[in-house]
């Protein structure tokens, strides 16, 4: 399954927010998705990614979301839930991640 949309104009397959408090796993994920061909942007917890989607006169629009669960301020689970209810037809794809 791949994402709806091709921007003709930039090339891109689609813009992905990607929402993650660990700076490796953003890294990994946005050089993966860029290399893919995706636009990817980044927010370090729920709380970022909320202001990111908010900011400016539009709100900014996204493809996807990956969203990790375990993040300080907002977590995963409440920055879903906002996600689910403002932006319900985007797709949340769920992600943890445990270092050792």
């Amino acid at each position: 399954m791949g994402f709806h949309t091709h921007d003709a104009v930039s090339g891109r397959l689609g813009r992905v927010l990607v929402v993650a408090d660990e700076p490796r796993i953003r890294r990994l994920v946005h050089l993966t998705l860029t290399k893919a061909g995706y636009e990817v942007v980044e927010a370090q917890d729920g709380e970022h990614a909320i202001q990111v989607l908010n900011s400016g006169d539009n709100p900014l629009m996204v493809d996807i979301i990956l969203c990790d669960i375990w993040m300080p301020k907002v977590n995963g689970i409440e920055a879903i839930a906002y996600f689910r209810t403002q932006y319900p037809t985007v797709p949340v794809i769920v992600m943890t991640t445990t270092w050792s």
